[in-house]
């Protein structure tokens, strides 16, 4: 009889949802992407989908593209690549910002590069 209240109590616990790791860092997504990136043609081989913003305060991240993939070394500093093999991210660009993973505004200056907190 205790082994039956044991895997009820058990199962029980199992169906309670709880806040995983993944939901957790959704929010500082945009942040954690930086280094070499792969611009994607195919939406289901990259990694996120992103859509570029027009204006840099509607924007998740504020990329700036370094010439150099050594500098490329935080957030909002990528090193775009030409193979996707030398790539830490690929990413799709998105026309619609309902289906991107997060926005990004790219500047020309690299003091302003960085998540949008």
């Amino acid at each position: 009889m205790a082994r039956v209240f044991f895997f009820m109590f058990l199962t029980a616990l199992l169906c309670i949802p709880a806040q995983s790791s993944t939901q957790i860092s959704q929010n500082n997504l945009p942040c954690r992407v930086f280094g070499t990136i792969y611009i994607e043609q195919n939406h289901s081989m990259a990694h996120f989908s992103v859509f570029l913003e027009e204006y840099e305060e509607d924007a998740d991240l504020i990329v700036y593209k370094s010439e150099n993939r050594l500098f490329a070394d935080k957030a909002g500093l990528w090193y775009i690549v030409t193979d996707r093999n030398f790539a830490d991210y690929t990413i799709y660009i998105e026309s619609n910002k309902a289906y991107a993973d997060f926005s990004v505004y790219y500047t020309d200056d690299e003091g302003l590069a960085g998540c949008i907190e």
